[in-house]
């Protein structure tokens, strides 16, 4: 496959992924090249590719578990501000009273029959154990009082289901509901950093147009020769101090 066809192709896989709201499964990227049997390395550099487009790879491993081979990933430690929301917050939980491990149970099949009065105390013990799984996760730039929020409301939606629980799944239920936030807080620091680094580019390209020239384009001029819309162009010119 030439350079022009490649090109073509990770236009149209572009367009692909953007009409799905810039997510595509990582399997359907494979199918997209399967024909032309790219190497490992070369498939990580389409995922790369995509990723500065803002488009998120759905399946791929590094979207999955914070674990790899066994071994978590290292939580970004905290900041000052972060340790000090924790402190306070787990000091207003040693008032709630711990359960021991019959308590917990028979909390546990009660819910399951049905017993909504069941469901407070089991949440309520739970909290300490969100905390935990929230630092696991921990990433910079995401507040962990966001997290452990996005946690909670987890542990009492999977405690609103009637269905029968244990330790293991209400736990896992808490894991998903911080993994997919995480993603989703990814996710968005992806498209925000294509997004600056779309404005560098664009910045670069009309200065390399507009400098070192007695030559004055218009606006209507620069974008046919960038391709760019002129609403584009000018938010441009605005950030580099050209549209006098």
């Amino acid at each position: 496959m030439d350079i022009a066809e490649f090109q073509k192709k990770l236009a149209d896989l572009r367009t692909l992924a953007n009409g799905k709201g810039k997510k595509i499964p990582e399997e359907e990227v494979r199918d997209f090249f399967r024909e032309d049997q790219l190497q490992d390395s070369q498939m990580e550099k389409i995922y790369a590719y995509l990723k500065l487009q803002g488009i998120t790879v759905e399946g791929r491993e590094e979207t999955k578990e914070p674990e790899k081979k066994g071994k978590a990933a290292e939580a970004a430690p905290l900041t000052e501000e972060e340790k000090a929301y924790l402190q306070e917050y787990q000091e207003s939980l040693q008032e709630i009273p711990r359960l021991t491990a019959e308590q917990e149970e028979e909390l546990f099949l009660r819910h399951g029959k049905g017993d909504t009065l069941a469901g407070k105390p089991l949440m309520e013990a739970y909290l300490p154990e969100v905390i935990s799984i929230a630092l696991a996760y921990h990433r910079e730039g995401y507040f962990i009082g966001d997290m452990i929020q996005e946690g909670n409301m987890a542990l009492v939606a999977a405690l609103e289901e009637p269905e029968s629980l244990d330790r293991e799944r209400l736990l896992g239920k808490v894991r998903e509901g911080i993994r997919k936030t995480v993603g989703e807080h990814q996710q968005q620091k992806d498209q925000d950093e294509y997004l600056v680094e779309k404005v560098r580019r664009l910045e670069e390209d009309v200065r390399a147009l507009t400098e070192d020239t007695s030559e004055k384009y218009s606006v209507k001029e620069l974008s046919i020769i960038l391709d760019m819309s002129e609403e584009e162009i000018m938010d441009v010119l605005r950030l580099t101090g050209d549209d006098k």
